[in-house]
């Protein structure tokens, strides 16, 4: 089972609008409600993918029982630690398929210790941990890397997927694979960091640094329903291939197929196992 933790999960709203305008009244059409989070993304994909996966977080408050709910709605297998007030994303695509991302902050409200003993508690060696997203405000930049250590001393594998400090001061703890966007490349020392680096690139595509070697999937042209989500998908099926290790190119292959599913599918939803298996297919791999 793949361990995927969201320690500032949301209320995710995904809405549709013909135009987007500031200081105007906007109207939004086909609203979806999902529990979000870039784990409990991970997570879905991993078991659409056909693996075992456990979505770990906080929730908290009326907005914390709703995530809850949605989670039970859906049989996501989850472990979740009551703290705080779950926050509440709203995210809007144009008729262009331009993503607006107004995410909230999250709650300072949570118990990092028993985070901590939770998921010590879950590591046995070769399991695979996925940690991901923003931390919560008042959160030590250096949690994430604090936990890198720990798990991996105790033999499990870790995949980090965050933005700023968190990930620079993540990448130093030499995770088993870091999958920053095109901007979050400067924060990564590529001279000390070792592992697999997943560089997103958006439409134009993805690019795989593994062991002194270079790959690069361009994208597909497709007609994008929603990109969010998508970056959580991706590594959703990195996770499922490094547990049932597959081949380089063909964990490349999957995780950029899982990507492009996830921007042809609505909301956040999780793409299909069909949706994925059709675009990789369509993918071609270069080594540079």
């Amino acid at each position: 089972m793949i361990i995927t933790v969201t320690v500032n999960p949301a209320i995710d709203i995904t809405a549709r609008s013909d135009r987007l305008a500031l200081g105007e009244t906007n109207r939004l059409s086909e609203s979806v409600i999902n529990a979000g989070g870039k784990g409990i993304n991970a997570a879905r994909m991993i078991r659409a993918l056909g693996g075992e996966a456990l979505a770990v977080g906080f929730a908290g408050g009326a907005t914390g029982e709703l995530l809850l709910s949605l989670l039970e709605r859906e049989g996501l297998p989850h472990r979740f630690i009551a703290a705080g007030e779950t926050r509440v994303n709203t995210k809007i695509v144009d008729t262009d398929g331009v993503l607006t991302e107004l995410n909230g902050a999250g709650s300072e409200a949570v118990v990092w210790r028993e985070m901590e003993i939770l998921l010590l508690e879950l590591c046995v060696p070769e399991r695979i941990f996925v940690l991901s997203g923003s931390l919560p405000p008042g959160a030590e930049p250096g949690w994430y890397g604090k936990m890198i250590h720990a798990l991996r001393e105790r033999g499990a594998k870790v995949i980090l997927d965050t933005s700023g400090e968190a990930l620079r001061l993540g990448a130093r703890a030499n995770p088993d694979a870091l999958k920053p966007n095109r901007d979050e490349m400067a924060m990564i020392d590529r001279t000390a960091y070792g592992g697999l680096l997943v560089n997103s690139l958006g439409s134009e595509g993805v690019r795989f640094f593994h062991k002194g070697q270079t790959w690069f999937i361009p994208g597909l042209p497709v007609t994008v329903a929603s990109p969010a989500g998508a970056g959580d998908c991706m590594t959703g099926a990195l996770a499922f291939a490094l547990e049932r290790e597959l081949p380089p190119e063909e964990m490349f292959l999957l995780s950029a197929a899982a990507a492009t599913a996830g921007v042809i599918t609505g909301g956040t939803a999780c793409p299909s196992l069909a949706a994925v298996l059709d675009c990789r297919k369509q993918l071609t791999i270069v080594r540079e």
